[in-house]
């Protein structure tokens, strides 16, 4: 499963705002998309959406072309925006059920269906409320119900945690993690570095149109110490903390402190023993939705200052 982009091109009059951008992504994962206002990035996702098309370059699903095989590439896409209709007469189960009869979804295909989505996005209470009388974070959770409905394999987010309180972006965090364990490979525009850390596989860096870097997280050239740091994100819904002892009991980890809130663990390995570690974590049954090196994946707001310029189109 692997999306290539190759030499995209986009202008708007005399500004460029893709500059023969390539990349890759491939298997399942977060990977963030970040930079400056301008940057391109809203543009790069609607071209892969299908809702603009590039003045040259392609992109490619698994050798199937954007350009040559439009719908075969879209129907493997799925792009979440930042708005929802505010209509008063249109609730979200009619909202849904639209999109379902659209995508050719009936009878019990349509009714499973909508029932794992529901579930998945906590939409169940809120199915009789009108689009217009939703919170910000309601709207998302629609949002990307709606996106799931043709179970995409790739997945473009263009500032989901945009305007969300807390309790939602957390929510929404949980939500992604989730669907990134059930294999979907997402795309995630943000602008809230700090969130990003905990989450990424991977990440991408437009400037001005231009690609500055594309790849894994992390930078492998730690210093050498007795010690190593490892983050753990569990499952959404898992107290983090009713893990610390059993974790703390595993050959090699010499600490394990759960954050408040229960929503992540901070081990200190001993040096070597991450691969031992984590063989033995996984036959405890922990229930692992991401993981980070600290030391391997450095502070992402320090990789975005020291690779961008700060100039603006």
């Amino acid at each position: 499963m692997r999306l290539e982009i190759n030499n995209i091109t986009k202008t708007f009059g005399h500004t460029v705002a893709l500059d023969k951008v390539s990349f890759s992504l491939e298997g399942a994962g977060i990977h963030g998309f970040v930079g400056s206002n301008g940057a391109g990035k809203t543009t790069l996702l609607r071209i892969l959406a299908g809702l603009d098309e590039p003045d040259s370059g392609d992109a490619a699903i698994d050798g199937v072309s954007r350009i040559e095989y439009p719908e075969k590439f879209r129907r493997r896409i799925g792009f979440m925006p930042d708005t929802l209709p505010s209509s008063r007469s249109i609730i979200v189960k009619e909202y849904i059920d639209f999109f379902a009869r659209a995508f050719g979804l009936t009878g019990d295909e349509k009714r499973t269906k909508l029932t794992d989505i529901y579930a998945l996005t906590k939409l169940d209470e809120m199915l009789g409320k009108p689009l217009c009388a939703l919170s910000k974070g309601m709207k998302q959770r629609v949002l990307l119900a709606r996106l799931l409905i043709h179970d995409p394999e790739f997945m473009l987010l263009d500032e989901p945690a945009a305007g969300l309180d807390p309790r939602a972006r957390v929510e929404l965090r949980d939500t992604l993690l989730e669907l990134a364990r059930r294999g979907k490979t997402i795309l995630l525009s943000s602008h809230i570095l700090s969130e990003l850390e905990d989450m990424i596989s991977g990440l991408v860096i437009l400037e001005r149109g231009k690609l500055v870097s594309a790849g894994k997280f992390g930078n492998p050239s730690a210093e050498a110490a007795d010690h190593e740091e490892l983050i753990l994100v569990p499952a959404p819904g898992v107290d983090a903390g009713s893990w610390a002892e059993p974790l703390k009991k595993i050959d090699g980890v010499k600490t394990c402190v759960a954050a408040p809130g229960g929503r992540k663990l901070t081990l200190t390995l001993t040096r070597g023993a991450f691969e031992r570690v984590l063989a033995e974590m996984i036959k405890t049954g922990f229930p692992l939705a991401a993981m980070r090196r600290p030391e391997l994946a450095p502070d992402l707001e320090k990789i975005f200052l020291d690779r961008t310029t700060g100039g603006v189109q």
